[in-house]
Order: structure tokens, then sequence, then C-alpha cells
């Protein structure tokens, strides 16, 4: 399969999720209180490297894991979220590891 017609199916599922949420936000909280809060991470170091089996997939897996952060940084950034008062809400976090250039 061609890396730019997979590119765009994972970006366009990304978009769709990003959709949903903000969908969700203007019905729930605007009308309930409930907040929904989107929380986008690049890169994270899970482990989950570790489990590819294909040669060729695990080096490269292993390479993005190296830049990967840890999850640590996403609890705190659901936690920055939640901190928040009452009359507001993060609408969309985009958490990436630094090095991640793509």
């Amino acid at each position: 399969m061609n890396i730019n017609v997979v590119a765009g199916i994972y970006h366009g599922t990304k978009f769709f999720v990003w959709a949903i949420a903000e969908s969700l936000r203007k019905e729930v909280f605007v009308h309930k209180g409930i907040k929904i809060s989107l929380i986008s991470p690049g890169v994270i170091n899970t482990g989950w490297a570790d489990k590819v089996t294909n040669k060729e997939g695990a080096e490269i897996t292993a390479e993005l894991n190296k830049e990967g952060i840890e999850p640590e940084d996403i609890a705190n950034a659901v936690l920055f979220a939640f901190d928040q008062p009452d009359n507001v809400n993060v609408n969309d976090i985009v958490i990436s590891p630094a090095l991640q250039d793509w």
C-alpha cells in the first residue's frame, strides 16, 4: 500500500476524532456542564516497540521509541485539563516529543 494513502487515512481518522470531540464538547459541556477534552499525543514510550516481530518494523519502531515521551507526560497533560476552573474548558492538547520531526 502506498504510504501517502496510509497517511491520508490516518490523518482523516485523527480529524474525525477531533470533530467528534468538538461536537461532544458543544453538546455535553455547553448544555450539561460536563467537560470534554481531547489529548492528542505524539510517540509515547510505552514499550510497544518491543512487541514488533517483523525485523524491519522492529528497527523502525525502536528508532521511534527513542524519541518517545513518557506516559507520565500524557498524564500531566490530562491533569492540566482537569485542573482548570469550572468556567474553562481545555478543548485540545497536542503533546509531542520535542525531537519528533514528522
